[in-house]
C-alpha cells in the first residue's frame, strides 16, 4: 500500500515524523552536542504541520492556542553511553518477556532484540515507563517447536 492510499491522518503524522527527523538533525551550538539536547515544538492538529520553538530564530511559544506543544530530547549525543544485553531461552509453543536494566543513575534512551530464528515473533519491543525510565522490555512468542533465544538490549546514557 502506498502512503497515497493511506488516510489523511496517517499521511500528516508520517510527515510530521519526518519533519522531527530533520529538527532533530539539525546543527546546535558545540556546547550543546556534549550532552543531552532536548527540543520544543508545536504541532498543528488542522495540517500536520510542525515547527520548532524555544530555539534560535524560533518563537518563544507557540503561534497560537490551538497549536499543541511537545518535546523531545535527543540523548545521541549524551556523554558515556552504556550498553546494557540480557538473553533468554523461550520454550517451545511459550510466550516469553525479557527486561534489561540500565545501571542506576541513567536512563534507556532506546534498545531493541534479537532472535535465534523467525520463528520468535517479537510482540513488543519498549521502554518502561517508570519513574527512572531505566528498564527496556521485549516480548516474544516461540513459534517453532525447539526452544529458541531471544536478546534484549538497553543504550544507556547519565543524563
Amino acid at each position: 500500500m502506498s502512503v497515497h492510499n493511506c488516510p489523511a491522518r496517517i499521511r500528516r503524522i508520517l510527515a510530521a515524523l519526518v519533519v522531527i527527523a530533520g529538527l532533530a538533525t539539525a546543527s546546535e551550538p558545540a556546547e550543546a552536542q556534549a550532552g543531552v539536547t532536548t527540543y520544543h515544538a508545536c504541532y498543528v492538529p488542522g495540517s500536520g504541520t510542525v515547527y520548532r520553538i524555544k530555539a534560535a530564530n524560533t518563537p518563544a511559544a507557540c503561534n497560537k492556542g490551538t497549536h499543541v506543544e511537545f518535546q523531545w530530547t535527543d540523548f545521541v549525543r549524551a556523554i558515556d553511553p552504556v550498553m546494557a544485553t540480557k538473553t533468554v531461552t523461550v520454550p517451545p509453543g511459550l510466550t516469553a518477556g525479557v527486561s534489561v536494566d540500565c545501571p542506576i543513575g541513567s536512563i534507556a534512551y532506546t534498545g531493541g532484540f534479537g532472535v535465534s530464528s523467525v520463528a520468535l515473533k517479537v510482540i513488543a519491543s519498549r521502554p518502561t515507563l517508570l519513574e527512572d525510565m531505566r528498564r527496556w522490555v521485549v516480548l516474544a512468542f516461540n513459534e517453532s517447536g525447539s526452544p529458541q533465544e531471544l536478546t534484549t538490549f538497553a543504550r544507556c546514557v547519565r543524563p
